[in-house]
């Protein structure tokens, strides 16, 4: 079937309805014509004689038409006032007046005094000066009711005489001594001193802090370790090595803490870096140590070159 195209001249569009297409449809409903495209805008202007502003209201500019609402008030209430009311009955100076000090007149050139007795004060609003119009907006009346004095009795402490200054009725030096007690402890055991990082004192900061978070053991405890082994490695019996790691490490049984955490309990002793690795590369198990050491046995070199079957490669430190 061929489709039926709008009827306009050089218009190939379907047929949308009255036998135009949709763009020549709309075109006739908005305009009247499917021709005009757009039908001109024509802004009514302001009816004064010699204004061509746009009309705002009633055929107005927004100028014109202020003058004509203000023509349709009549006169301020007050007789020495030809300004056009605005609120009330009153023009807008006087309303304003009136909202903000109780009274039409001008306060500059009444002088009114407050209305407080013994106050001669200029009164402000509400026939209060400034003070006594605060003290109205904060406690409801002009004058501030009284505070009453403070009792300062004795320290609540026993045994002390010295007068409790601070809210809690105590004096400055038990009101310290109640706040460091209520401070966090120390985390570190047999630690009285008070937490000033996290959970831990300034004492008992960064390597001692790694000791017991790590493998639960206190500065105490590893000291007794390095002591009772003389600071030597509990394996090798060297000292530890002076590169990057200076401390003996401490070493622990991974059947009970299989992380890298330990619980304190299972702490075995301490050693240096090379023995703590080859601890770790031979995962605890002392089987593949004793073959390990059957191998190196089995495979020693009988001269002094080289391993027969070895790599050539010696172990660090030998």
């Amino acid at each position: 079937m061929n489709k039926r195209t709008c009827s306009i001249n050089g218009c190939d569009g379907p047929v949308s309805g009255r036998g135009w297409c949709s763009k020549h449809y709309q075109r006739w409903q908005s305009n009247g014509d499917p021709l005009v495209n757009r039908r001109p805008l024509q802004e009514p202007t302001c009816v004064a004689v010699g204004c061509d502003r746009r009309s705002f209201q009633r055929s107005r500019c927004l100028r014109h038409y202020r003058d004509w609402q203000r023509g349709q008030r009549g006169p301020c209430l007050l007789g020495d006032c030809d300004e056009p009311w605005q609120a009330s009955g009153l023009c807008a100076k006087h309303y304003l007046r009136k909202h903000r000090t109780g009274s039409t007149d001008d306060p500059e050139a009444a002088g009114r005094p407050c209305s407080v007795s013994g106050c001669e004060a200029r009164a402000r609003a509400r026939e209060l000066c400034q003070g006594h119009y605060k003290n109205w907006r904060k406690y409801g009346t002009a004058i501030a009711p009284i505070k009453p004095a403070r009792v300062i009795g004795p320290c609540i402490q026993d045994n002390c005489e010295q007068p409790g200054r601070r809210r809690n009725g105590m004096c400055d030096r038990h009101y310290r001594a109640d706040r460091a007690a209520r401070k966090p402890k120390c985390s570190i055991p047999e630690c009285a001193s008070p937490a000033c990082r996290g959970d831990f004192c300034a004492q008992h900061c960064g390597w001692s802090r790694y000791l017991y978070v790590t493998y639960g053991i206190t500065p105490e405890r590893y000291d007794a370790l390095v002591r009772e082994q003389a600071g030597l490695c509990a394996i090798c019996r060297r000292p530890p090595e002076q590169g990057r790691v200076k401390r003996l490490v401490v070493d622990h049984d991974h059947r009970c803490c299989p992380a890298n955490r330990s619980c304190g309990e299972c702490v075995r002793g301490l050693l240096c870096n090379w023995c703590n690795r080859l601890l770790g590369m031979a995962t605890d198990d002392p089987e593949r140590l004793r073959s390990a050491i059957l191998y190196l046995e089995r495979n020693a070199c009988q001269s002094s070159g080289a391993p027969s079957g070895g790599s050539g490669v010696t172990a660090p430190g030998r």
